[in-house]
């Protein structure tokens, strides 16, 4: 068995329902993994659950609003539950807000701050425990290129991504004296459904001021981040953690201004 393959591991996935956390879920099922997929949207979790179950994998889900303490450790119970263990957390779930420093209120700061960061430190809290018991498991945070770099306009999504950045450095100095990875993703621009949304196609964006922000000249999909996911999940990855890791086009090698 290749030690990239995930066969047998169980893994729980938030924001599971677009984006990178779809895109993660969809390769870790075909490579064989057990998944517990997390997210607010409840319609869109039933949506991803049955097409997976559709080609064969084995699913649950559950709702859940990372930001809340009883949330995540449902969220943590239901895998358990199903699968007797978690091998896998994949904390990816976030949110972003656009607005200048002085025009960001506190309720917006604080809604950020208690997905993008306080979310991560509850889904550690909640999923490490069965880790730490077992003397194993990987956690991958998605932080950001804004975790790295000096943001414009974004003070309260940079200053969640540079905490979420702190806390796996911090987390990986003390779990890893059990047997526990824990890691950080750092995308660059990736054409997730915000972009879809708002009606761009991906050569939109490859052609648009975004794209010509990284060495490649062109933005990521979320596949591409999902893989560096699955290898920091896997067995190929044994002796890595408090990494940081930016799946960026070479946006930060090179110190281009970030999105």
């Amino acid at each position: 068995m290749s030690s990239t393959s995930l066969r047998g591991k169980s893994a729980i996935i938030t924001g599971a329902t677009s984006g990178i956390g779809l895109a993660t879920a969809r390769l870790m099922a075909e490579r064989g993994a057990k998944l517990c997929l997390a997210d607010i949207n409840e319609a869109g979790l039933q949506q991803v659950a049955d097409e997976l179950k559709s080609e064969g994998a084995e699913v649950v889900h559950c709702m859940v609003d990372v930001a809340s303490e009883d949330s995540n450790q449902q969220m943590a119970d239901c895998a358990l539950e199903a699968f007797g263990q978690i091998d896998i957390a994949h904390l990816n779930a976030g949110i972003l807000v656009t607005k200048p420093i002085l025009e960001c209120d506190l309720e917006t700061w604080q809604r950020v701050i208690n997905v993008n960061l306080n979310g991560v430190f509850l889904g550690i809290r909640s999923c490490a425990p069965d880790m730490v018991k077992r003397g194993s498991g990987s956690i991958v945070v998605t932080a950001s290129v804004s975790g790295i770099l000096g943001n414009k306009s974004m003070p309260s999504y940079t200053a969640s991504k540079h905490g979420a950045v702190g806390l796996v450095k911090a987390a990986s100095a003390e779990l890893g004296e059990s047997g526990v990875r824990v890691n950080a993703v750092c995308p660059g621009a990736t054409y997730t459904q915000m972009m879809i949304n708002s009606g761009l196609s991906i050569a939109d964006v490859n052609n648009s001021e975004v794209a010509q922000m990284t060495v490649l000249g062109r933005v990521a999909e979320p596949r591409e981040i999902g893989e560096m996911v699955c290898f920091l999940a896997s067995d190929a990855a044994s002796y890595m953690t408090g990494g940081i890791y930016p799946v960026d086009g070479g946006m930060t090698a090179v110190g281009r201004k970030p999105i």
